[in-house]
């Protein structure tokens, strides 16, 4: 199977890409709060600015979803990179900011982008 190159979004979005962007987060935010009732705890861990890594333990597929609609910061999910490939789901990764990652030896490109 060939390789297809991942489209990594500009630094800096246009209009359009925000609006987008603010469009799926309003839907994902009015989904998730119908579907599931969920408290989070230790938010006031999380800085209000600069760099923080948040960890979910994958107990079901709902856990990015989860921490997103949590948090009152943008998060940014890494993902294997095929997963983000997926032609069905692609658009909404890289809506989301969704950064593909693979192993050095898989797609050395997409290593190196990822960080």
């Amino acid at each position: 199977m060939g390789t297809r190159a991942i489209v990594f979004p500009p630094r800096s979005a246009s209009l359009l890409t925000r609006l987008a962007e603010y469009a799926v987060a309003l839907i994902i935010r009015g989904l998730v709060r119908v579907a599931y009732r969920f408290r989070a705890q230790g938010l006031e861990h999380v800085p209000a600015q600069g760099a923080a890594v948040l960890v979910c333990n994958h107990i079901s597929f709902v856990d990015g979803l989860l921490v997103g609609v949590a948090s009152r910061r943008r998060v940014r999910f890494v993902m294997d990179h095929q997963i983000f490939r997926n032609p069905c789901l692609s658009w909404f990764f890289r809506t989301v900011g969704a950064i593909p990652i693979a192993p050095r030896h898989e797609d050395p490109l997409v290593f190196e982008r990822a960080f």
